[in-house]
């Protein structure tokens, strides 16, 4: 018996020799949480949500799609500026021409260059240059007026005298004055837009793309006097050196103001700028639309949606008489434009700060570490669309989680993605440190053996000992049974002898 236990002790001493120095070598790259979780991505974060998404002004992947969705219009954007989402574009960056739109951009340099009560003198250098039937205001030579009154001109009446005379009195002419409209446009990153006028009108070297007349529009509504100038319904031009009565300026936009054309009001507008030629540029809209109390649900962000919309290249249709307008092309696809934005999207919280978004395991750590974002994301997603409709994909920095880790570092990024569309992008932090599972805080002196994996060591002894012990246990009773009748023959033996004496 003595050798068997002696024979079981050298076995498990050699096993032991040979587990533990495989248990110091360096363990595998920790598994990834199960699912959608990849290694670290090569794109610069955000690189996604341009290329795949529609969280940029330059996503390429617009939340709702890009089907036509107007009868006429050849581009169109819709572009909420809250969580700077993409809803939906239609040829976003086909350069088409700009027509009466490019005034906004006249007005935003204007505003950004002068004082409102700025006096401008009219002169005729350029404004009898103008085509006959284009757009004017009647503005008189030698006139005196504010900038205040020529933007109110400029943008409530497509006033292309006053696109002049506002281009005359900041660069002394309108071919200066392009010059700052082109530098300005590279400064927004307007790559497919190129003036040759400060009033829009048609010219074969002038255009514009969707994309970028929303970025110019964005621009400009961060200037209040240019937002409420977009607003406004009607305008009080007091009288001036040339004209001794008070002008009523109407506006032209249709959605805001209900008078002229009642059955394009809609008070979710909250400005606009509307252009049309009857040649080449066609119907088009650029405006804002905000959701208002009164289309308010509480599901919805408090603010609600706040919409630049963009629609070019749209076509007007008359009756054949050739007065009556039977089809705008671009106040109709201005209300598709609203109504496919409020009625089938709204802004919600999708994630928010230290809030524990995913646990990863850890390779060498004593536990896992929780992974948070540092600030809240909120986007616009489909009316009924939930976090179970949605694909989160994390990928780990550096290919892994390795300890140690210090709660607060960057651990991991995420996408999240609704359909083809990333809707988002957001760096996730280590909210609790994770130390390497030797770590234990106490030095031992004298022990050369690493501890790392420990538990799966244990678990490993306890196996081989199991397969070790269950032999020897069945040895032990098949040896102690021989045993036992050996015994037994030879009781038996030495009882027939006594019986034969």
């Amino acid at each position: 018996m003595k050798k068997f236990v002696c024979l079981f002790l050298l076995i498990c001493l050699i096993l032991q020799c040979m587990v533990l120095p495989s248990a110091a070598t360096e363990p595998t790259d920790a598994t990834q949480p199960a699912g959608e979780t990849q290694p670290e991505s090569s794109a610069a974060f955000g690189t996604t949500s341009i290329l795949n998404g529609c969280r940029t002004i330059n996503g390429m992947s617009p939340l709702g799609g890009s089907e036509k969705m107007l009868q006429t219009a050849q581009a169109a954007f819709i572009y909420e500026t809250t969580t700077e989402t993409v809803i939906y574009s239609y040829n976003p960056d086909l350069r088409l021409y700009p027509g009466s739109l490019l005034k906004i951009l006249t007005a935003m340099i204007a505003i950004e260059r002068c004082e409102m009560d700025e006096e401008l003198t009219v002169s005729m250098r350029e404004i009898p240059k103008l085509p006959t039937g284009a757009l004017n205001a009647g503005l008189k030579n030698g006139e005196v007026i504010t900038m205040l009154d020529a933007l109110h001109l400029l943008i409530l009446e497509s006033a292309n005298d006053a696109a002049l005379v506002i281009a005359e009195h900041i660069a002394g002419g309108q071919a200066p004055f392009v010059e700052l409209m082109n530098e300005r446009l590279a400064e927004l990153g307007c790559k497919n837009t190129y003036a040759t006028t400060c009033t829009g009108l048609d010219d074969p070297a002038q255009y514009t793309t969707a994309r970028d007349m929303v970025k110019i529009l964005l621009t400009a509504c961060e200037y209040e006097v240019f937002k409420e100038i977009f607003g406004a319904k009607t305008y009080t031009i007091p009288p001036t050196n040339k004209n001794e009565n008070e002008r009523k300026v109407v506006s032209g936009n249709y959605l805001v103001y209900e008078l002229v054309l009642p059955q394009f009001h809609d008070s979710r507008a909250t400005g606009g700028m509307p252009s049309y030629t009857s040649d080449v540029a066609g119907a088009s809209i650029a405006f804002t639309a905000i959701q208002k109390p009164n289309y308010y649900n509480e599901e919805n962000h408090d603010e609600g949606m706040n919409l630049i919309c963009v629609s070019i290249g749209g076509t007007r249709t008359v009756a054949d008489n050739g007065w009556k307008v039977q089809y705008y092309g671009s106040f109709e696809e201005a209300l598709d434009l609203i109504e496919f934005a409020f009625s089938g999207f709204q802004i919600k919280e999708l994630i928010y700060e230290g809030q524990a978004l995913n646990q990863f395991p850890v390779a060498n750590g004593d536990h896992a570490v929780i992974a948070q974002p540092n600030e809240s994301y909120e986007t616009v997603m489909p009316v009924g669309v939930n976090m179970k409709h949605l694909t989160f994909r994390y990928h780990a920095m550096g290919g892994g989680m390795q300890a140690p880790i210090a709660a607060g570092q960057h651990i991991s990024n995420v996408e999240i993605w609704y359909v083809n569309s990333c809707i988002t992008e957001a760096k996730l932090y280590a909210m609790n440190p994770v130390r390497a599972s030797g770590e234990t805080g106490v030095s031992i002196q004298g022990s050369g053996r690493d501890d790392t994996n420990m538990g799966g060591i244990l678990k490993f002894l306890g196996i081989a000992c199991l397969i070790i012990l269950v032999p020897l246990a069945v040895y032990l009773v098949y040896n102690n049974v021989r045993r036992y009748l050996a015994m037994n023959k030879r009781r038996r033996r030495r009882a027939s002898r006594r019986r034969s004496r």
